[in-house]
């Protein structure tokens, strides 16, 4: 069975902060849970637009992978996919801009993936420069 997690930034200090979702009545609030070691729990106000769930897969450092990760796979040393996670309703994939177009790709064994960053953090990792693939 796949672990369920997700991840959020905190409003006001703009940390993350891992645990369960709790989308709240209140609208435009969003809340990660955590059970602390006594089995009590606390939470913390998140950005909703930040929410994002573990996907059950490792990067090749064991990283977990969430959706809104940006991963690259290297092909070669001059040559790799890199793009954006998402769920789409029945596997992980990753989307790729590719010469202007965009191309989802599923997650594969193939490839070791590896986590650079997310599109909340670091949005300029998915601008396309002369000479990716």
């Amino acid at each position: 069975m796949r672990e369920i997690e997700f991840r959020g930034k905190r409003l006001g200090n703009g940390k993350w902060i891992h645990g369960y979702y709790n989308p709240c009545i209140c609208p435009g609030k969003a809340a990660i849970c955590r059970l602390n070691d006594n089995l009590s729990t606390s939470h913390a106000y998140v950005d909703p637009e930040t929410v994002g769930q573990y996907t059950g897969l490792t990067d090749k450092n064991g990283a977990k992978i969430f959706e809104g990760d940006i991963v690259i796979c290297s092909k070669s040393e001059d040559k790799y996919d890199k793009g954006l996670i998402f769920w789409a309703g029945v596997s992980t994939r990753f989307a790729r801009s590719s010469e202007g177009k965009l191309r989802f790709v599923d997650l594969s064994a193939s490839c070791k993936y590896e986590v650079i960053g997310n599109i909340y953090d670091n949005p300029e990792l998915l601008e396309e420069k002369h000479g990716e693939n």
